[in-house]
């Protein structure tokens, strides 16, 4: 083998490791686009999900605080009622005294 010989050789071993480096390059490119890509994917579905939870949680605080005002007016409609109820069985009561101040106040002087 001349040195001819070696030195085409060199040449062609030097185009086949630029080759292998740029096809190296190119794979480690497209592999750093993919990555980026998948992880902005990703991203955007976590959002979405964290989104879609967000509302979840508000609809269900809503509904909760919807049960607990409702509880509240039921306990207060109760409470209403016992203190008309209680009233209407004072009524005749009230009556009778007011009656019976009038009578002593108008009629009996």
């Amino acid at each position: 083998m001349g040195i001819e010989e070696i030195i085409v050789s060199i040449h062609d071993a030097e185009k086949k490791a630029d080759g292998i480096l740029s096809d190296a390059a190119d794979e480690a490119r497209n592999v750093q686009i993919k990555a980026e890509e998948e992880a902005e994917r990703i991203k955007k579905e976590s959002a979405e999900k964290s989104k879609k939870n967000a509302v979840l949680m508000a609809s269900n605080a809503e509904v909760a605080a919807a049960a607990k005002s409702n509880q509240r007016m039921s306990l207060g409609a109760k409470e209403a009622k016992k203190i008309y109820d209680s009233a209407l069985e004072n009524v005749p009561e009230a009556a009778e005294f007011i009656a019976r101040r009038f009578v002593e106040k108008y009629v009996d002087s």
